[in-house]
């Protein structure tokens, strides 16, 4: 092989290593953890929003997921949550933490954000918002 051969390879393959890490970086923000948050809560998709909580957040939802449980099966089967388009605004990154507003049913809202260990995740918390 020539210079010019390994120079195309190694080229080739840096492009191929940046895009995979371009990927990542997508899917590590905390719009798009969010997003799949909410979007999978609102399936009542339970394991896979799981995916995108806190410890804390895990336990909340398996709190929500065995309330369902104990619902009768006809009830449980036919519960339906609206489907509502959520609109994930800017989100405001303060270090190791992010306020996400977003929009579903006209209502403007935030989640918070933990990053853990290089990774983006909802962290609910338990409080009373007063209205």
């Amino acid at each position: 092989m020539n210079w010019k051969n390994i120079s195309i390879i190694l080229i080739c393959l840096f492009l191929i290593f940046m895009s995979s890490c371009s990927i990542f970086q997508k899917k590590n923000t905390p719009e798009y953890v969010s997003k799949q948050f909410l979007t999978n809560f609102q399936k009542l998709d339970f394991d896979e929003a799981s995916k995108y909580g806190t410890e804390n957040t895990k336990m909340m939802i398996a709190f929500f997921k065995n309330i369902i449980g104990m619902m009768p099966a006809d009830k449980r089967d036919s519960l339906q949550i609206p489907k509502a388009d959520v609109e994930i605004k800017k989100c405001i990154v303060y270090g190791n933490t992010a306020k996400c507003p977003y929009i579903a049913n006209d209502k403007l809202d935030t989640l918070d954000l933990l990053k853990v260990d290089g990774k983006w995740l909802v962290d609910l918390k338990k409080e009373n918002k007063k209205s």
